[in-house]
């Protein structure tokens, strides 16, 4: 993964970077399961299931495939 660090791009490799779990009303991404990749927005935590918004339609997703995302 590249990211850029005071304007110079720097290089990150996936096995060191943790997934941030998100809370409610954050953006979130989908790291597993068959909404692979979505971006959506955790209406709420319910146990060990997110609710999560994805393109206007609700899912409920386990916690432990989202992670937080930045708005796009």
């Amino acid at each position: 993964m590249s990211v850029e660090s005071g304007g110079a791009p720097i290089t990150v490799s996936i096995s060191n970077l943790e997934p941030v779990v998100p809370g409610k009303n954050d953006s979130t991404k989908v790291l597993r399961g068959d909404f692979k990749d979505s971006i959506g927005t955790l209406l709420n935590i319910d146990g060990l299931d997110g609710i999560v918004k994805i393109k206007g339609d609700l899912h409920i997703l386990l916690i432990k495939n989202l992670c937080k995302c930045q708005p796009v």
